[in-house]
């Protein structure tokens, strides 16, 4: 993992298209789903962190977008007003032979890191698998609200604040 090259990639280039294909093996395909030109098109304004290995191959990646404070989040005791603004983590994907080592971790560093340096927002929310929740809560995440159905899994809505 030492010699991994961490980088925001751009909407719709070759490393993109990298992201896209993981993305689809280990998010969608496995529920039968498959990505529209018109839900690409929808990420063009988003951030696309990834990570690749030193032949060029995507490791892990996973997408940013800016939006408002969902208003499930004000069913925590926080102190977020709604209206606030907030980035909405999602489609998280670790190569598959990577799971396990690290790389999901390093993965949420580093997008926590270029939310601080690039941002002056501090809250990130995302809606957890429940089978991954647990890696979420030692990322620092905390879940907020009840498990709902999302793409035929249940999920649980997770927040939290970054600090410089």
């Amino acid at each position: 993992m030492d010699q991994v090259r961490w980088q925001e990639i751009a909407w719709g280039g070759s490393e993109y298209a990298l992201t896209v294909a993981l993305r689809h093996t280990l998010l969608r395909a496995p529920l039968g789903l498959h990505f529209t030109k018109e839900a690409l098109d929808a990420e063009k304004d988003s951030i696309h962190l990834a990570g690749f290995d030193p032949n060029g191959a995507v490791c892990a990646c996973l997408v940013l977008r800016l939006s408002v404070t969902p208003s499930w989040i004000l069913a925590a005791p926080l102190e977020a007003v709604l209206d606030r603004p907030a980035y909405h983590l999602r489609q998280v994907a670790v190569r598959q032979d990577l799971q396990g080592l690290g790389w999901g971790r390093a993965l949420m560093d580093y997008a926590h890191a270029w939310v601080l340096d690039k941002s002056p927002v501090r809250q990130v929310y995302l809606h957890a698998r429940s089978s991954v929740v647990g890696f979420y809560e030692a990322t620092g995440y905390k879940i907020a609200g009840d498990p709902f159905w999302e793409v035929g899994l249940e999920h649980r809505a997770m927040h939290r604040f970054l600090e410089s």
